[in-house]
């Protein structure tokens, strides 16, 4: 599923960078350049979602995902997505995936635990400069939605402009199966470009791979083993005692996905990237 709205990709795009802050319907609206009386009723119309109800969910399943990072308390987690108390922050979360904050972290750290002990694959902290990126974003399982994202960005003239032997290609993966409600998750394709490209495709928009460090694990196979190989990666972050950085994780595919679109390679190679905090 792809939302040919330039302003509400950028809306969507700028709500997922601001989820700690107070957000308005006035805000939003502005961001995307709409009126505030017409906007509510547009964005629900144009995501299936609304405005507050989108909010409320990114909020919780970004909780639910800081509840997998040991560093990081319950408490702090709760008041970081919008909620002044703890009971507060519970009984909402309990709403979404019926059960507690606790009981959820707990399951995480038991999860990790049983594997901890013997990680299967090395991983490393490597440092990488802010880059441009050229994206297109689709929604479903990210199997058939980074098809999707990547067929769509390709068959774009303006793409074609920008390719050269520098470019690189990554794929960033909002959100968890079985947290997130299938036909809501979030897959970017994303080619890099220069640093003062812009897009006026609807489409299509820029955005920044953030400078900084990352915890990098390369993985070597078929692309529907991805979702088995992030937990050894998670793994290793925790047990080296570190803090995620609020962006999605980050796959990059140092084969070429126009040409893994006709023809999957044998043994296609991919990092698997998770920004640190600085």
């Amino acid at each position: 599923m792809l939302y040919d709205s330039k302003e509400i990709n950028r809306v969507i795009a700028y709500m997922e960078s601001h989820l700690d802050e107070p957000l308005d319907v006035q805000t939003l609206a502005r961001v995307g350049g709409y009126s505030p009386f017409h906007f509510s009723r547009l964005f629900k119309s144009m995501t299936g979602e609304s405005l507050g109800a989108m909010l409320k969910r990114l909020r919780l399943e970004k909780s639910a995902r800081q509840l997998y990072n040991v560093a990081q308390n319950i408490t702090d987690i709760g008041m970081q997505s919008g909620y002044n108390t703890p009971s507060s922050f519970t009984k909402a979360f309990k709403e979404r995936f019926a059960r507690s904050p606790a009981s959820y972290k707990a399951q995480a750290m038991q999860n990790f635990e049983a594997f901890l002990a013997n990680l299967p694959r090395q991983s490393e902290q490597l440092k990488l400069p802010s880059q441009r990126l050229l994206c297109c974003r689709a929604a479903g399982d990210y199997m058939h939605s980074a098809i999707e994202a990547w067929s769509t960005l390709y068959a774009q003239q303006e793409t074609a402009d920008y390719l050269n032997e520098a470019n690189r290609f990554y794929g960033l993966c909002h959100d968890i199966p079985g947290m997130t409600d299938e036909n809501k998750i979030r897959y970017e394709a994303c080619i890099s470009v220069a640093p003062d490209t812009h897009t006026q495709h609807p489409r299509l928009f820029t955005r920044s791979l953030p400078a900084g460090t990352y915890a990098v694990m390369t993985y070597e196979g078929a692309h529907d083993g991805l979702y088995d190989a992030w937990p050894m990666l998670y793994g290793w972050v925790q047990s080296q005692k570190l803090t995620l950085a609020n962006f999605p994780p980050v796959e990059r595919y140092l084969n070429d996905p126009a040409q893994m679109l006709e023809q999957m390679p044998q043994t296609p190679v991919t990092e698997l990237m998770l920004l640190l905090e600085a």
